[in-house]
């Protein structure tokens, strides 16, 4: 039988889609890879759960199947497929496999002396985390249930704990504000031990594009809404390119249609934005079964779902100001169909695949996105850890030229009361800038904090 990564070669894999009758039957796997060859492979024989679908059986024997063999393909074609993992209680017991959250530590070689102490977080890190676990959770609040959202806030040390877990495990990671809304629903679904132990995982596979020293490889990933939505939905991009440009006087072309509203989107898988904990959980189904570039093609989608809205707005009455302000609050509506978006995902995904967006030049060959198959796929026994080793140089590499004021205090040396002076006064002049272009350009990106 072919390996996973074989099966699953970059731009090349493949998943079934249930009840999907056209072609083959297949639909590709959300892994992103660069230029895609080619290559024949012998037909894997049938899994366990492949056999219950043959014998027309519900989708939770499926899911039993799947979990009874370790069948790590079979869970991921079921994870994208309609309803997800379906409950909280399958969530438990699939969401740890797909993140290797019970891998045995890789084997270090032995030296002479005590073991090297891990390094504590700083102050700033634990600061700003504290801050946003004190933020958390709001979006689930049920303000006709007191007792739910005591519960709910009741969670947030357990949080805390699970964040800075991150940062022991990979202190060469950069927090952002919105990690702890993705993280919020790992420990919503999986408790605190299997959410602290999942949580390094995540970030080292799937996030650490955001990771970085600033947003400018976050922005790179929001900005490749534009050529999904131009490709996926010509007629409804044209509408809005062309509103944006008018309302900003006609001179910035296509350019002047900012993706802005879906920052949040992407950075937070959605979790942010969201109004339940159902929708949060079901995506993160896809995403988990996807690579790192899936919550871009959802964004799309939602932008897509609701073309008939957008194309129903006064042209005449349309700017950028108003499209951000409409599309922004899209997933927080209560008609938001969660189904409808992760389905128009999967086909957004498959009629305009990641090796045909240019990603190399996109996000850089060096991104998890084009990592996947090598960092996730390649490792197919659950039980065993990712190379982190291997992945810390290629992100250390990766951040070389990002600017070294954004460096971590527990990455470079104490700094002079100088240097903190300098670091204040930049990042103030670079907020000012920030503030004046958003307020000339009639935007209030109030809904995400950066």
């Amino acid at each position: 039988m072919p390996t996973r990564a074989a099966r699953s070669s970059a731009g090349g894999a493949r998943l079934r889609r249930r009840g999907r009758a056209s072609g083959s039957g297949q639909a590709a796997v959300p892994a992103a890879g660069s230029a895609e060859t080619t290559v024949e492979q012998p037909a894997p024989a049938p899994s366990l759960a492949v056999a219950a679908r043959r014998k027309n059986l519900p989708k939770s024997h499926e899911l039993k199947a799947a979990l009874a063999a370790g069948d790590i393909e079979a869970l991921r074609t079921l994870g994208v497929s309609h309803g997800g993992f379906l409950t909280r209680s399958f969530r438990r017991r699939c969401w740890p496999l797909l993140l290797h959250a019970g891998a045995r530590p890789p084997a270090k070689p032995s030296t002479s002396g005590p073991p090297q102490a891990l390094p504590e977080p700083p102050e700033e890190l634990v600061r700003q985390v504290s801050l946003d676990v004190n933020r958390s959770f709001v979006q689930f609040d049920d303000r006709s249930n007191a007792s739910r959202t005591a519960s709910l806030r009741a969670l947030r040390p357990g949080l805390e704990r699970i964040l800075l877990a991150v940062f022991y495990a990979h202190p060469w990671l950069y927090y952002y504000q919105g990690f702890h809304d993705v993280c919020a629903v790992l420990q919503l679904v999986l408790g605190e031990r299997l959410a602290r132990a999942a949580a390094p995982n995540l970030a080292l596979i799937w996030l650490r594009d955001f990771m970085e020293p600033n947003l400018s490889s976050s922005m790179k990933h929001v900005e490749c809404i534009h050529p999904i939505l131009l490709r996926g939905d010509p007629e409804l991009y044209r509408f809005l390119a062309a509103a944006a440009d008018a309302g900003g006087g006609g001179k910035g072309g296509a350019e002047a249609f900012h993706t802005w509203f879906a920052v949040s989107w992407v950075l937070t898988w959605l979790s942010h934005d969201v109004r339940t904990i159902n929708e949060a959980m079901r995506l993160m189904d896809l995403f988990l079964c996807s690579g790192p570039l899936m919550p871009v093609y959802a964004s799309a989608a939602i932008v897509i779902s609701a073309r008939a809205k957008l194309l129903g707005l006064d042209p005449d009455e349309l700017d950028m100001a108003v499209i951000h302000s409409t599309v922004v609050k899209l997933p927080g509506l209560p008609g938001f169909d969660v189904e409808k978006v992760a389905t128009l995902a999967l086909d957004l995904y498959e009629r305009i695949p990641p090796e045909t967006l240019n990603l190399a030049t996109r996000v850089g060959q060096d991104s998890c996105v084009l990592r996947y198959r090598q960092d996730y796929l390649a490792v197919e026994d659950p039980g065993e850890a990712f190379d982190a080793d291997a992945i810390r140089a290629v992100f250390t590499k990766r951040c070389a030229d990002k600017p070294k004021s954004f460096l971590p205090p527990w990455m470079r040396q104490k700094p002079s009361r100088r240097t903190i002076a300098l670091v204040v006064l930049g990042g103030s002049v670079l907020l000012a800038t920030v503030l004046l272009s958003t307020l000339q350009s009639g935007l209030l990106v109030d809904h995400f904090s950066l």
